[in-house]
């Protein structure tokens, strides 16, 4: 439940100030005197004012902490509510009557300073928020409660999983910290996914937007997953009657720095906005992301792909530039039964697979674990209508997947073409990838799969000793064809099958 304290007098907040040596901002002046604080009794936040609130606090005790424990910490900072991970919301006193709301760490002095971004523009927008949230979290926790209650009294077994038009709660975690908690359910009647809780955090150690662009990449990507066009519905709990509410702040603010307007009071993301929105939050580079624009029929299907794993942004952009028919690959669009069109379809995204594998490879750096998820360099991707692709990074090394003694490594640019193909056709594959690297410089490699190592020794020699008289590497990527031709099958097939 969410609760309120008592408010403070005027000559209270008037001592207050005049203590600390403050010009109290009016707006926040205001909000004391309506109430002292407001609390959300199931997480136990605490926005505070000037009457303590149920753990003790109130602002003037945690600023008195504050000045007393850490002396440097800033004079224009007003502590309001105590975080987690040792973090602190405060209103910087800049002299506007409703100032900005900072999110600092107290273990990181950086973000202390003046220059750092504003969490919320006003202070009013953050008091606001906190309720929104405040009474979310609440029907978040009377859904689970209910959920419970029915597991326990034996009306719905432990093991059900929900279907798409099931209410059913999601929590987005980062580590041991929750970035987004959502209560939703796709509305097959009106082909909408109603979203009946939200909230959103705002932590100085994310960037400013990535809460708000995950969650928006999870709604779109649950929506287009359940065979909805996207759009979004937000709504007062889990009632069938439920009125609608406003889109979160966070979530609008993001579509707004997006270049997507959107009517807030109305709480409805529609189909058109949502695309163009989903297009925006997912992670890929700037290159992809301005090639989906530009095709905006296949572009919710790769979005929805990179978002649930299926694709990685490399294996979209190799495909997109290199297949003739990108559209169905990336939509799984072909009939296995026509052999012709599926086997290049297949081809198409083992090229893909080969060159993701080298960009994960380098993303790396110097761990030898070919499947590290950390990433320890960024990787510069260019994707070339010759069939090549330029990568670049701080340091580019890949000795170990090297055949033969030619090696330009390390290098810091990476010119690579694929030549893929069954064994007895390998070695016309390798001239062809050769030749579209013929009028590259720096480093250059053909990349194989791992199958070129199965050749006998004269067969190997010969393709070395092709590549290396014009100056090219070859290259053994970790995945053998057979593999590769299984996992690109199902690939095909899952982006067939996606949407329920």
């Amino acid at each position: 439940m969410v609760e309120r304290g008592d408010a403070a007098d005027s000559a209270k907040i008037e001592r207050f100030g005049t203590q600390y040596g403050l010009e109290l901002p009016a707006v926040w002046r205001r909000w004391c005197e309506r109430q002292g604080w407001q609390r959300q009794a199931d997480a136990g936040w605490e926005l505070l004012g000037l009457t303590p609130a149920p753990s003790g606090l109130d602002a003037a005790a945690l600023l008195a902490g504050m000045r007393f424990g850490l002396p440097e910490f800033p004079s224009d900072l007003l502590p309001i509510e105590h975080l987690p991970e040792r973090q602190l919301a405060c209103i910087r006193l800049d002299g506007r009557d409703d100032p900005p709301v900072v999110i600092v760490d107290l273990d990181d002095s950086e973000t202390w300073q003046a220059g750092q971004p504003a969490a919320f523009s006003r202070f009013s927008h953050y008091a606001e928020d906190f309720m929104d949230q405040a009474h979310a979290l609440r029907r978040v926790s009377e859904f689970l409660r209910r959920k419970r209650a029915d597991i326990a009294s034996g009306r719905r077994p432990a093991d059900q999983a929900p279907r798409p038009d099931d209410w059913r709660v999601y929590r987005f975690c980062s580590q041991n910290v929750v970035v987004a908690m959502v209560l939703l359910r796709y509305n097959r009647d009106d082909n909408v996914l109603d979203v009946g809780a939200c909230l959103i955090s705002a932590l100085s150690a994310l960037d400013h937007d990535a809460p708000a662009r995950a969650l928006c990449t999870l709604l779109f990507a649950e929506s287009y997953r359940s065979g909805g066009d996207l759009s979004l519905r937000f709504v007062q709990g889990t009632r069938r009657d439920s009125d609608p509410i406003s889109v979160p702040r966070p979530l609008w603010r993001w579509a707004q720095r997006a270049g997507i307007a959107l009517d807030r009071r109305r709480g409805v993301v529609p189909s058109e906005a949502a695309q163009r929105l989903f297009v925006e939050s997912i992670q890929v580079s700037r290159g992809l992301r301005d090639r989906l624009r530009e095709a905006p029929d296949a572009a919710t299907a790769v979005c929805y792909g990179i978002a649930s794993g299926l694709w990685h942004p490399v294996e979209v952009e190799t495909v997109l530039v290199w297949s003739k028919n990108p559209g169905a690959v990336l939509r799984g669009l072909t009939n296995p039964i026509d052999r012709a069109r599926y086997g290049a379809d297949v081809l198409d995204v083992r090229a893909g697979m080969l060159v993701a594998a080298a960009h994960r490879r380098i993303s790396a750096g110097g761990d030898s674990l070919l499947d590290a998820e950390d990433v320890q360099q960024q990787v510069a991707f260019e994707v070339n209508t010759d069939h090549t692709c330029t990568l670049t990074a701080e340091k580019i090394d890949l000795t170990d997947w090297l055949v033969g003694d030619l090696s330009a490594f390390p290098a810091t640019t990476l010119r690579l073409s694929v030549a893929d193909a069954e064994p007895d056709q390998l070695e016309a594959a390798v001239r062809i990838a050769v030749d579209r690297l013929d009028r590259a410089s720096g480093a250059m490699a053909v990349l194989c799969a791992r199958d070129v190592l199965t050749l006998s020794d004269i067969r190997l020699r010969e393709i070395v000793s092709t590549a290396s008289r014009a100056g090219v590497m070859i290259l053994a990527a970790p995945e053998y064809t057979p593999g590769m031709t299984i996992r690109a099958a199902g690939k095909l097939s899952r982006a067939r099958t996606a949407r329920q």
